[in-house]
């Protein structure tokens, strides 16, 4: 806009928004250009925290990698994008986001870890008496000893010789 406009002249709303307004209205491409000179900086941050938690203990080495990492956080980023506050750097935001996601994918593998684990020798989370008595009954009509099986059914060949 030129200072030299006459100020009663209306100025068109999408001269007025900044690039980061242009981002929370959808435009992914602005979004990728501002981010890109960051993501230098997050595979470095990447690199470093996921080491810290290989060291630590709390993840197997190879199970992520920084550029995996960057991409979630890029990914969460743009779903995240109407939380930002304009007046925060983008670098700071952009690094929060990523401790988080970093943090929430430790926490989903060790949830799904935790549920591998359980043995099948491990008892059962419920005690028998805590079944109802009428799903008991369901299940004692449909025990083995109530059906025919096919033993009964077709006569064993050795009992029988076949006169030639």
């Amino acid at each position: 806009m030129s200072a030299t406009k006459n100020p009663k002249e209306k100025i068109a709303v999408y001269e007025t928004l900044s690039e980061w307004d242009e981002v929370l209205l959808g435009d992914e491409e602005l979004f990728k250009e501002l981010t890109e000179p960051h993501v230098p900086t997050l595979l470095k941050t990447a690199r470093r925290s996921i080491h810290c938690e290989q060291m630590a203990g709390t993840i197997q080495k190879g199970w992520l990698s920084p550029e995996e990492l960057t991409g979630e956080t890029l990914i969460q980023a743009w779903q995240a994008r109407h939380t930002r506050s304009e007046h925060k750097p983008l670098s700071q935001w952009l690094l929060a986001i990523q401790e988080k996601t970093l943090q929430r994918m430790i926490a989903e593998e060790q949830k799904l870890q935790a549920s591998i684990v359980t043995s099948l020798d491990s008892p059962a989370p419920f005690k028998s008496e805590d079944v109802r008595d009428d799903e008991n009954e369901l299940w004692r009509l449909f025990e083995p000893q109530l059906y025919e099986r096919w033993e009964d059914i077709i006569p064993d060949e050795s009992n029988y010789s076949i006169a030639a």
